[in-house]
């Protein structure tokens, strides 16, 4: 079942990020305004874990994923 923000969130990062379908680690710190060691925690930590994959070193996270995790109630 759809979250109650996913789209609000998934249309925020649309146009925050046209064209793409994964951000980097760096721009996921720029859009929660935290630096990029919390996004790295929050993407090895057990209970909702923010969803990422490992590419040549560098973690990629799929838009759609990371506006289905804003829209968690576990953040």
């Amino acid at each position: 079942m759809e979250k109650p923000d996913y789209r609000i969130n998934l249309e925020r990062l649309l146009e925050l990020f046209p064209g793409k379908a994964a951000i980097n680690v760096k721009d996921v710190a720029n859009v929660l305004g935290c630096d990029e060691r919390r996004v790295r925690s929050s993407i090895s930590r057990k209970r909702n874990p923010l969803p990422a994959v490992r590419l040549g070193g560098q973690y990629s996270i799929s838009i759609p994923s990371f506006a289905r995790w804003l829209s968690s109630s576990e953040r």
